[in-house]
């Protein structure tokens, strides 16, 4: 076993635990947790690695940090939320729906993409290109037991700037890996800059809200930028006991997607909601700028293919204090791996999320 393999597996092994151990107990009293549910504030650290799958290329290492509001039963009442924003949430196509409640969220992340070969000092011209992003996140979205909306902004910058190669570096260093040594042929520095709009519909419900039940939710989502410019459709399923109302989290490890919180009390809220989710996505790229490489500026970059199919599966527990999903997301290449020879077409990555309530 690589020494690097160690702490994740730890991860895994106690995250597990912790869902067991809290699926297992009621919550004390409302009294007790003051009040907190899955519709209160909630800070997430996510945390998404390709160490799961014993690799260490292409998309390799990704995190955020994200805190949402606690849900606001009317627009005007959102919280992070401008007065010219909520003039435009107001006339987007599902926000003036009847029966919805709202939330919105603030975020960072840092984004991090190497080639197979870490130990090249030169231009890896047939890999995928050294690249990091950090990024800020906004997001707003209406939703109910049936129907969810979303707006998200992200704007961040590219390149040296991000603190990717010092982030690699610190994390290989401490865990003795390989020293990644080809980080000054990153992509240059760039702002970075994308909108993305989400739509979902449930479209089947079965079993006893309280105990056994599954259902079913399609979506939509385009994003624009020149971080992602893309169309995706999805189809989410999901099955377990005294699931939570809404639509559970689709864990987004790049910022092609979303980042959300919709989730809603399940029938039962002195229990804790235990279930297995699955989200099969197809994806058009017209612009991925990892591998596109920078914008306004010449840089490295890879022929990337045009459609690009995922499946990203996990176990969730969403209690009143604290929720814990463990994922993976499985792609089809979205590198042209006949021109692209040393690329891995392929992404896996593992995925660990925490929640917290306040």
């Amino acid at each position: 076993m690589r020494p690097s393999a160690v702490p994740a597996i730890a991860a895994v092994v106690s995250a597990i635990l912790i869902m067991l151990f809290e699926a297992a107990l009621p919550a004390v009293s409302t009294a007790g947790t003051g009040g907190r549910s899955v519709e209160s504030a909630t800070w997430r650290f996510e945390f998404d690695n390709d160490l799961f799958f014993h690799k260490d290329n292409k998309l390799t290492n990704v995190w955020s940090l994200h805190r949402y509001s606690d849900i606001a039963q009317n627009r005007d009442d959102i919280k992070y939320t401008p007065s010219a924003l909520k003039g435009i949430l107001k006339k987007l196509p599902g926000f003036t729906n009847e029966g919805l409640v709202f939330r919105s969220g603030l975020g960072i992340g840092q984004i991090m993409q190497t080639p197979s070969d870490s130990t090249r000092t030169d231009l890896i011209i047939n890999d995928v290109p050294y690249a990091g992003a950090i990024t800020a996140h906004g997001t707003w979205f209406a939703f109910n037991n049936k129907e969810f909306y979303g707006l998200e902004f992200i704007c961040g910058l590219m390149g040296p700037l991000s603190m990717a190669e010092q982030t690699q570096k610190t994390a290989h260093k401490i865990f003795d890996s390989v020293d990644p040594k080809g980080w000054d042929n990153q992509l240059k520095t760039e702002p970075l800059l994308n909108i993305n709009y989400m739509v979902k519909r449930k479209i089947l419900s079965l079993g006893s809200p309280g105990g056994f039940s599954m259902d079913t939710a399609i979506g939509g989502n385009m994003g624009i930028g020149n971080l992602f410019t893309q169309a995706s459709v999805s189809v989410d399923i999901r099955i377990g006991h005294n699931m939570t109302r809404g639509f559970f989290y689709v864990p987004d490890p790049a910022g092609v997607f979303m980042n959300y919180l919709a989730s809603l009390k399940p029938q039962n809220p002195a229990y804790g909601s235990l279930y297995a989710g699955l989200s099969i996505r197809g994806t058009a790229f017209v612009r991925n700028e990892l591998l596109d490489g920078n914008l306004f500026r010449n840089s490295h970059s890879v022929d990337k293919k045009p459609f690009v199919g995922s499946i990203v599966w996990g176990l969730y527990y969403e209690g009143k204090r604290l929720g814990v999903t463990l994922a993976a997301i499985v792609c089809t290449d979205d590198v042209d791996t006949s021109k692209a020879t040393a690329a891995e077409g392929d992404e896996r990555l593992g995925i660990i999320s925490l929640e917290w309530r306040f």
